[in-house]
Formats: structure tokens, sequence, C-alpha cells
């Protein structure tokens, strides 16, 4: 069975930041039944780094925390790839950028 995804409207009926992040990847065009695997994949940046606030991460510490995971579980090109695509492409530099290789 799929995991319930986050869904929550805060008090004031606004989106929650998990509200905005499933709009983001089905306007990527992320299919539905994956959707549940990115938000997984950033619960796992939450949880490694726990930033004091969301709006101050940057890009180094996503491209950093992503070649630490890519180095560890020793991941295929492919698989970083995929790994990159769950966050929103304002937060990390170009792909084909030198900094980002392993």
């Amino acid at each position: 069975m799929m995991p319930t995804l986050p869904t929550t409207r805060r008090e004031d009926g606004a989106p929650s930041n998990w509200d905005r992040y499933l709009d983001l990847l089905a306007h990527r065009g992320v299919p539905e039944k994956m959707r549940s695997w990115y938000v997984r994949q950033v619960e796992g940046f939450l949880k490694a780094r726990r930033p004091a606030s969301l709006a101050q991460v940057t890009a180094e510490e996503i491209t950093g925390y992503l070649q630490e995971v890519s180095a560890q579980a020793q991941l295929a090109d492919w698989q970083i790839c995929r790994e990159r695509s769950a966050y929103p492409t304002g937060c990390l530099r170009n792909p084909g950028d030198p900094a980002l290789s392993r």
C-alpha cells in the first residue's frame, strides 16, 4: 500500500509546503504514483540536515547532501539524476555543473 502523502493545509486555508511541493511535482509531470518517492527523498534530506528554515536551504547544502548519499550508496549516474530530480529546480545548479559531479 502506498504511503499517504502529506497534504494538510494551514489553519488559514493556505496550502502547506507539502501541498506546494506536490503541486510542483504535478506541474513537472511526475506521475502521481511516483510522488511519494519524491517526498521520501526530501524527507531524507530534512531528517539528515535538519535545516532551521526551508527558505534558508541553499543549493550548496542540497548538492553536498546528494554527493554524500551517492558516495555512500555507490549509486549509478541514472540514480543520482533521479535523486536530483526530487528537489525543486530552483534549488539546484545546472546538472551539467562540474560541482555536481562525483
